[in-house]
């Protein structure tokens, strides 16, 4: 990181940055955004950025990216679901469940981060999956991971009902779901 000053007496890291960000966005540039990442310039395609600063932009599509879809109002965030953990070296803690796959392993990107059981794996163990066309939740395990759903060993993907306990290395998590029957969030995608 090699921080330096501007001709404005900003401080910036020019790893990243090609030119100082607080002058750029007092002087609200047209054009695009150009940022250095890993000492390499990439140009920014944050829309969302550039239109809030008033900043045109072109947009191109690489069909070799993968764009993630979320939702109009406040993104696809809504809880739709929980899992509790009932034993083990989280009890009492709760993790929200989220539209689409959620994640869980030890690591702190999982969407269900469980620190504390070195049982489970770092990296995605096995995964909750909710389905909003039939509102219905899944677990699947990730290959070479083990994990219980109500006592019985899972090897493929499962549905899983309020109430299911899975086990995943000393930790037992039970399922509620949010999201059942004719109650589920509007889609708004």
């Amino acid at each position: 990181m090699a921080i330096i000053q501007c001709e404005s007496g900003h401080y910036y890291d020019n790893n990243k940055f090609m030119s100082c960000p607080h002058c750029r966005n007092a002087e609200k540039d047209e054009g695009s955004l150009t940022v250095r990442l890993n000492n390499s310039t990439v140009e920014s395609q944050a829309a969302v950025y550039l239109k809030e600063r008033g900043i045109s932009y072109k947009e191109e599509y690489d069909e070799e990216k993968t764009v993630g879809v979320f939702s109009k109002s406040k993104g696809n965030d809504f809880v739709t679901g929980w899992l509790v953990c009932i034993s083990g070296a989280e009890k009492g803690r709760d993790y929200k469940l989220r539209y689409g796959v959620n994640k869980i392993g030890r690591s702190k990107e999982m969407d269900v981060y469980l620190e504390e059981d070195r049982q489970v794996a770092r990296d995605h163990h096995c995964s909750v999956i909710y389905e909003y066309n039939k509102n219905e939740f899944f677990v699947i395990p990730q290959k070479g991971n083990i994990v219980y759903l109500n006592d019985e060993f899972l090897e493929d993907a499962s549905k899983i009902l309020a109430g299911d306990v899975l086990t995943i290395g000393e930790s037992q998590l039970e399922f509620i779901a949010f999201c059942r029957g004719t109650r589920r969030w509007k889609k708004n995608i």
